[in-house]
């Protein structure tokens, strides 16, 4: 299949409301607003209707399912060809994993979103996620909806997609619920994480910064892991 450019993207600095001029049929363009931008993006509902139907031929999926997906791949910040890569990413996604276009896009555009990456990388990402679905106890809706619980921060502390999906399979392989997995994949890497932010932050090494939280944990019970740093502090300045 023919990937082409299937948005019309406006200019960032025209700010104009008003659907593009010039073309053959003006009235075959509907907007929508760019979630990661704010900016109003042109949808050229000809051109995609037909790269849709195309599209719609070679894999299980409807035409409708598939203009839902390329809706949430648009808004997700990626138009034209790049928007059409990631759609065909997510609809291959949705027929292995049995879901919907627009469920495989939301949760495939949250990670090229989270670390940063490319629409080419869409398929990549595509196969992690189907990967996580077939080793853990979860649906691909479930995964979509709970992984921005945790793929922002796990780019944040540069913790690989494959491992950290890896991590959270494993936890619904042991009973976690789908919900419950993607908070506490969270909470691990805010506790890997949060040490050297505040070690950074008030000019302690991360190793007298958790040495800190040992020991006046140890010495005066669990309000010595809250009040560690600022005890720290006040024994350097003495």
């Amino acid at each position: 299949m023919a990937i082409g450019s299937a948005l019309w993207p406006m200019s960032p600095t025209s700010g104009s409301t008003s659907a593009p001029s010039g073309g053959s049929n003006q009235f075959a363009y509907a907007s929508l607003v760019d979630l990661k931008t704010g900016e109003v993006v042109w949808f050229n509902v000809v051109q995609a209707g037909s790269q849709i139907v195309e599209m719609s031929k070679s894999l299980p999926q409807s035409a409708n399912n598939l203009a839902e997906g390329l809706y949430q791949v648009a808004s997700s910040g990626f138009q034209g060809a790049a928007g059409m890569e990631v759609l065909d990413a997510a609809a291959t996604a949705a027929s292995a994993g049995l879901t919907t276009t627009s469920v495989a896009a939301t949760g495939i555009t949250a990670v090229l979103n989270a670390y940063g990456m490319k629409a080419g990388e869409a398929a990549h990402v595509s196969d992690v996620l189907f990967t996580t679905v077939n080793l853990g106890v979860v649906t691909f809706e479930e995964l979509s909806n709970t992984l921005g619980d945790f793929v922002g921060l796990a780019a944040t502390a540069h913790i690989s997609i494959e491992d950290v999906t890896a991590a959270y399979a494993t936890m619904t392989l042991n009973g976690v619920s789908a919900a419950e997995s993607g908070t506490s994949v969270n909470r691990v890497i805010q506790s890997i994480i949060q040490p050297k932010f505040v070690a950074d932050a008030v000019n302690l090494s991360l190793t007298l910064t958790f040495l800190s939280l040992v020991f006046w944990a140890f010495v005066i019970g669990p309000l010595g892991a809250v009040l560690a740093i600022p005890l720290t502090l006040l024994a350097k300045a003495l």
